[in-house]
């Protein structure tokens, strides 16, 4: 405090010292007939001023004082300008707003403000997708998450009594439907069984508009075969109207077990267990009496050891295979 009064006080002289000193020098310099000066006059005075002034706050009020001086003289522009802001901020606040309460709260799953995206801290960056070995070790040893399910998304060819069409698919795991709390329209819905074993369960259900738009709202749907980019698949059911799952702005038309994967995305092998590929969107319930804090480091250790059980995993196959 007592170094900030000084320099309070001793601002008022600091000019008129800098100028005595300068115009000493400047004698001096006419004296020694030195052709060259002092060179930069203000220059040096900034730079004498430098160590006894504020200069943050000084050139801050200096910037503000231009601005507004510069604005005076453009009384048309500052409205429009001060306007456009205001309703910029305002309507990027309603809707966020509106994104957060009316979309995400509100998708159309049993409880939706309980669920979340899975995201680890891995080192220095934040991880959003997972190989399924590493959501299958996550579901089955985390115990902040319940309802811990997969999901990922691909466009796919899918074709009904010999027409096709370019669709979006959902590949998710068998506990899917149940984690969300949707009942299908029509059939069933998958369970464990049928993203269990790779390639076992060739079966689909439905969205409702493309059952009502392609399908003519058939009845008798289930037990019918449609085919996803040449692959027979049995429908076994027809998700509620209104259900497009937990991306805001993605409709699938239809969903498939993750088992199915090869099928879908025309590997042609099983890629459906590969450690090293991350290809899953992980979403869960977290615990009521479970912080983010908590949930972020068990999920963390959780998955450091998975991804190191992956390593050893690839690491013996690659061995197998020499």
């Amino acid at each position: 405090m007592r170094r900030f009064l000084l320099k309070l006080w001793r601002r008022r002289s600091l000019q008129a010292d800098i100028e005595t000193e300068l115009a000493f020098h400047r004698d001096m310099a006419k004296a020694q007939q030195n052709p060259v000066g002092l060179g930069n006059v203000t220059l040096i005075q900034e730079q004498a001023r430098d160590p006894w002034r504020f200069s943050f706050f000084e050139d801050f009020a200096r910037d503000l004082w231009y601005a507004a001086r510069r604005l005076r003289r453009a009384p048309v522009f500052t409205v429009t300008a001060l306007v456009s802001l205001a309703l910029g901020i305002g309507v990027n606040t309603a809707i966020f707003s509106l994104v957060d309460t009316v979309l995400v709260r509100s998708l159309p799953v049993d409880r939706p403000g309980e669920l979340e995206q899975v995201v680890v801290v891995d080192g220095t960056a934040e991880r959003s997708q997972f190989s399924y070995p590493v959501y299958r070790e996550l579901r089955a040893r985390t115990t902040v998450f319940s309802n811990l399910f997969a999901r990922t998304v691909t466009p796919a060819s899918v074709a009904v009594a010999n027409r096709a069409d370019r669709g979006l698919i959902e590949l998710v795991s068998g506990n899917y439907f149940q984690s969300l709390g949707v009942r299908p329209l029509l059939g069933r819905a998958f369970d464990d069984d049928d993203d269990r074993t790779p390639m076992s369960h060739a079966v689909v259900v439905l969205a409702f508009r493309y059952w009502k738009e392609r399908l003519a709202a058939d009845p008798a749907i289930a037990g019918k075969t449609i085919r996803i980019d040449n692959t027979p698949f049995t429908v076994i059911g027809v998700a509620p109207p209104g259900f497009f799952g937990v991306e805001v702005g993605t409709l699938p038309d239809a969903w498939v077990p993750l088992a199915i994967q090869p099928a879908v995305f025309g590997s042609g092998r099983s890629s459906f267990n590969e450690p090293g590929w991350s290809y899953l969107w992980l979403f869960g319930r977290r615990r009521e009496q479970v912080s983010s804090a908590l949930a972020q480091a068990n999920l963390a250790v959780l998955f450091q050891r998975s991804a190191n059980l992956s390593r050893r995993i690839s690491a013996l196959d690659a061995v197998s295979c020499i």
